[in-house]
This record gives C-alpha cells, sequence and structure tokens, in this order.
C-alpha cells in the first residue's frame, strides 16, 4: 500500500503516505490495527527508504512493539515457570513481552476462544477466535517471529531449543489476587517457522 505507520498517541495512529488519496491503505491499517488514523504526507522517495529500513532492520521492529499501550491493564502477574529460561533473555526482547502481553490481554477482553500466532514467508500476523470467526488482529516484523514464540514457549514452560516437534504447555495470567485466566499452549513447526496457537481455558475454573 506504499504506508508506514510512524507513531501512536492514545487510540489514534500515525501514518506517513505519499499519496494523500490512497484511502484504501489507511482503512486496510485501521482495520488491521484497530486504532483510528491520521495520514501524514510524505515525499514518496522518503517513505520508500523508510519502509525498506523499517522490513530490514530488527530494532526498528523492536521499537514499534515497544510502543504497544497497556495504560489501564490491571495485570498482577504472570506465572512464570521457566526462571532459567527467562534469565538467559536479551533485555531487548521486552517489547516483545509487552506486545505478547497486549495479545492475551486483548484476547481475554473480546471473550475470545483461540489466539493463532502465524508465520509465513514474508509476513507475520496474529489472528483471534470471536464468536467463531478468526480474524487478524497484529502484523508484526516477521523478523521478530521466533522471538515472539519463544516468549510463549517460555510463558508455557516448553522447550525453546526444540523447534522441530509439536509441544504443549500452558500459561496462567493473575488478573487479581482473586481471579486469574489460564491458557492452553500448543506449538507447530512450519514451513516458515512455529505456529502457536493459545486456547483460552474457562475462567471460572481459576
Amino acid at each position: 500500500h506504499h504506508a508506514l505507520p510512524l507513531w501512536r498517541r492514545g487510540n489514534k495512529l500515525f501514518v506517513g503516505v505519499s499519496d494523500p488519496t490512497n484511502h484504501q491503505a489507511i482503512n486496510d491499517i485501521q482495520f488491521s490495527t484497530g486504532l483510528s488514523t491520521e495520514a501524514i504526507l510524505v515525499e514518496d522517495e522518503k517513505l520508500t527508504d523508510a519502509i525498506e529500513k523499517f522490513f530490514d532492520s530488527h530494532s526498528t521492529g523492536l521499537e514499534d512493539l515497544a510502543d504497544v499501550d497497556l495504560d489501564g491493564v490491571d495485570i498482577e502477574s504472570i506465572d512464570d515457570n521457566n526462571q532459567d529460561a527467562i534469565a538467559g533473555q536479551d533485555a531487548d526482547d521486552a517489547p516483545v513481552v509487552r506486545f505478547v502481553h497486549k495479545m492475551l490481554l486483548d484476547a481475554i477482553k473480546s471473550g475470545s476462544s483461540d489466539l493463532h500466532f502465524e508465520p509465513y514467508e514474508k509476513t507475520y500476523r496474529v489472528r483471534m477466535r470471536t464468536d467463531g470467526m478468526l480474524r487478524e488482529v497484529a502484523k508484526p516484523p516477521i523478523q521478530l517471529a521466533n522471538r515472539i514464540a519463544s516468549r510463549l514457549k517460555v510463558m508455557a514452560s516448553l522447550d525453546i531449543s526444540e523447534r522441530r516437534r509439536p509441544q504443549d504447555g500452558r500459561i496462567k495470567m493473575r488478573l487479581s489476587k482473586s481471579k486469574s485466566i489460564d491458557f492452553r499452549v500448543n506449538t507447530l513447526p512450519t514451513l516458515w517457522g512455529e505456529k502457536v496457537v493459545i486456547r483460552i481455558l474457562d475462567p471460572s475454573s481459576a
């Protein structure tokens, strides 16, 4: 679409475009992010360079995820049983951690039954099943696919070094002292990386 998200302010996402009449690009970004959008005119050459740098730069992807807004979210803790693996994680993974937590919280709030983290050859997407329908809710940079899968596996106490065989695990998210949510986690090797499917279990059992 030749458009690139520039920054976020609250629930508004500012998107750089070289063609202000490209309403389709703005609408697509608004649909995929769930945020209101405002177009910012950028010279075509500069926008092209920025898009190329965005997809070529690993750190840019992390900066993008660092903008995930968790304001107002009431979350006491997430049980991370695999402490050795957590201790070995790079500090740069903090944005990935925030992104994963945000996806889990969004799934709970929307009443979704499951959450799919799916790698493809050139893209990566996250989908939620709500009312029986799978819908795309996020498209993080493909360069972060392994980090996202590893974070989910750490949370579910799975072997992060095993990427060739399916694994099953669980995550417990404590929303408060009296309420927690359980998630069942399944990993599946694919041609382009590990797919992770998370099922939200009945919170009444918590």
